[in-house]
């Protein structure tokens, strides 16, 4: 069994990946330290490292590879993911703009309905487009979505799906899907689904 670097004592400043070409960590996204800003050769990427108590090293590589081949317009772009004895991460774009939970402050009594469909028209295209082909989203909450120009753009896109249990340090758990709750949670489209509806009545309301 492999042993993988603790992200708990990942640092600012740190060289991860390949000593060559490596990438820099610029500073951790959450409080567990398993999302990082960082850079590589001046370009910026969002980094998730593998957590050991959350699942298996083979459904995170899986996983990883799987939703990287997603392209959609309303999706931040993952890339394969990075893998060696010692480290072990996935690799997404950055998504510019602000994440929806800032935005929907500036509305403390709900948005406009047209600024709400402009947010979510993009959105709910490309899940569907998404969940013809079986794969889903998994933690959408007022965080995992970023309001670019006005368009509504998904981050992190199935980035959570290879871990045993989604809990509260993933999403918010207000916008737990009723099988989110379940010993043994089984997600699947139908869950982003009821994200989604839950993100339209806090954008409205």
């Amino acid at each position: 069994m492999n042993d993988f670097y603790d992200p708990k004592k990942l640092k600012i400043g740190q060289h991860v990946g390949i000593e060559l070409d490596p990438y820099v960590l610029n500073y951790p996204m959450d409080n567990n330290k398993t999302t990082w800003m960082a850079d590589q050769g001046g370009r910026p990427f969002v980094l998730r490292f593998f957590q050991t108590q959350k699942g298996k090293v083979e459904d995170f590589l899986q996983n990883a590879r799987k939703y990287a081949a997603v392209k959609h317009p309303a999706i931040t772009p993952n890339y394969p993911p990075f893998y060696s004895n010692l480290w072990v991460f996935s690799c997404s774009a950055v998504c510019g703009g602000e994440n929806l939970y800032s935005f929907l402050g500036k509305y403390p009594d709900g948005a406009p309905l047209n600024v709400v469909i402009g947010l979510f028209d993009n959105i709910a295209k490309a899940l569907d487009q998404v969940h013809r082909n079986g794969l889903f989203h998994g933690h959408l909450d007022l965080h995992s979505i970023h309001v670019v120009n006005g368009l509504g753009v998904m981050t992190g896109f199935g980035s959570h799906n290879w871990m045993s249990r989604i809990d509260e340090h993933e999403m918010d758990a207000r916008f737990f899907p009723p099988e989110y709750l379940k010993k043994e949670q089984k997600r699947s489209p139908i869950s982003d689904s009821f994200a989604f509806m839950r993100l339209l009545m806090a954008a409205l309301l």
